[in-house]
């Protein structure tokens, strides 16, 4: 029986029971199921693009850019004070 077109959960659960009493195996039924759904027009994010994977990345990034901030912070201290040992 081929598989129903649409997006909602319902469609989807459905889309996977079916392919699960045809034999396939779990994982592989949610994945066709998911991937029709995406043809359908679901915004469901692939496997390994969620919000939690991206926010972590942008963690990542902002500490990096904390970190050369301080850095940056550290040698104008530096460059300051030789200025003004200088002037003395």
């Amino acid at each position: 029986m081929p598989l129903e077109k649409g997006k909602s959960k319902k469609v989807i659960s459905e889309n996977i029971s079916e392919l699960r009493r045809s034999g396939r195996p779990e994982k592989q039924s949610v994945a066709i199921a998911l991937s029709e759904a995406r043809k359908s027009g679901a915004h469901i994010p692939k496997k390994g693009d969620t919000m939690a994977h991206k926010k972590k990345e942008h963690q990542k990034e902002n500490h990096k850019e904390k970190e050369n901030h301080k850095e940056h912070e550290k040698k104008h201290m530096k460059e300051e004070k030789h200025k003004e040992n200088k002037k003395k």
